[in-house]
């Protein structure tokens, strides 16, 4: 019998290894931006690298500035969770906060909801 956390939304298992990659970068200094057009060679994040790849497109062919396109990708996706980080992230920027901090807190806040849904889980055994 295999056990696993299993996520109802797209992506579930994914956003909190794309979420501490990103605030990891960001803590060296890389924008999350550029932190996209790197996940998007990370072919373990299937999710996460396909919106990586629709962001970097809005960008690259488009024109569309960084913080519009995660805006629109925040939008259009299927993870509320995934859609939420971005619209933080957009408002931190656009209101002059400190980006590491939003992303630090998010990021604890994201591990914390998945270690109680993992208590949850082994409570219900």
């Amino acid at each position: 019998m295999e056990l696993r956390l299993r996520s109802k939304e797209a992506g579930g298992e994914e956003l909190p290894f794309a979420f501490m990659l990103i605030t990891l970068m960001a803590s060296c200094g890389i924008s999350p931006y550029e932190s996209f057009k790197r996940l998007r060679f990370i072919e373990l994040l299937p999710f996460v690298q396909k919106e990586s790849n629709a962001i970097v497109r809005e960008v690259e062919v488009l024109n569309v500035d960084p913080l519009s396109a995660m805006q629109e990708r925040a939008e259009k996706t299927e993870s509320e969770a995934y859609g939420d980080f971005l619209r933080g992230y957009v408002s931190t920027v656009k209101s002059g906060g400190s980006v590491t901090s939003y992303l630090k807190s998010k990021l604890k806040s994201i591990f914390e909801i998945r270690a109680a849904a993992a208590t949850r889980s082994i409570e219900r055994l």
